[in-house]
């Protein structure tokens, strides 16, 4: 089982196409003017994670990022290194049409996206198999909901359209198309418990996997368990983050 760590509060996330959903409209591509009452935003600025399969550790990872309220772009470093001597550096850059948007993203925890674009570009290799820069891109309805993000990565497109929020705008129902393969993904938020959780439906009895995202009073992402059952049993990857610097960012 093998996952990047989602060390990366705002989910590792211009538009290349936009669609028309279930309550939506097709558009505008990026969520538009900012209307949330909070003012400002404690994002993580340095973190670490840890993650373990099993009962073994698998990977560390150090996160550092950086909101520019001029460029309108967070952008994060990271540093991934695995036991089994594989080593890599990304550097991911989320572009926002304003600095409110990447405010309003945590005006509700668990957060939702508010972000128009991201890439994520591997710096270095080391001791494993090479994977290729990465660009996805976000639509918007009315609301500001996003209805659909277009994840494209070394020729592979992956298009993942939401046809349902609850009343925080957040997707409660996604249809995942990656290569041809189509499969759907429910999610529900525990504001109180401040969790994220996905379960997906892969069409086969024995498949599928749920994803369980915990975050911190300020909406950064503190622990993510995935579980995976297939023909060959269960496996469980726990990713375990500290928050180790914040940067207030304010409208």
């Amino acid at each position: 089982m093998r996952s990047t760590l989602k060390a990366i509060g705002v989910m590792v996330v211009g538009s290349l196409a936009t669609i028309s959903c279930n309550g939506g409209t097709s558009s505008p591509t990026t969520p538009g003017s900012g209307v949330g009452t909070l003012l400002c935003r404690n994002a993580a600025s340095a973190s670490t994670a840890v993650s373990v399969v099993g009962n073994a550790l698998f990977a560390n990872e150090i996160t550092t990022c950086s909101y520019s309220t001029s460029a309108n772009q967070l952008t994060c470093n990271v540093t991934h290194t695995e036991t089994n001597g594989c080593s890599y550096d990304l550097a991911v850059v989320s572009n926002y049409s304003a600095v409110a948007d990447f405010v309003d993203e945590v005006t509700a925890i668990p957060p939702r996206k508010l972000l128009t674009r991201e890439v994520s570009t591997p710096t270095r290799f080391a001791g494993c198999r090479f994977f290729s820069e990465s660009t996805t891109a976000y639509s918007y309805d009315g609301q500001r909901r996003v209805t659909q993000s277009l994840k494209v990565q070394g020729g592979a497109i992956q298009t993942n359209t939401n046809t349902a929020w609850d009343a925080a705008g957040r997707p409660t129902m996604t249809t995942v198309n990656t290569v041809g393969f189509v499969h759907s993904e429910s999610w529900a938020y525990d504001d109180v418990a401040r969790t994220a959780t996905m379960i997906e439906a892969t069409g086969i009895p024995a498949s599928g996997s749920t994803a369980v995202y915990t975050y911190d009073a300020n909406a950064n992402a503190t622990r993510t368990v995935f579980t995976t059952t297939g023909p060959a049993g269960t496996a469980v990857q726990a990713v375990d983050t500290t928050v180790t610097a914040t940067q207030r960012v304010c409208k």
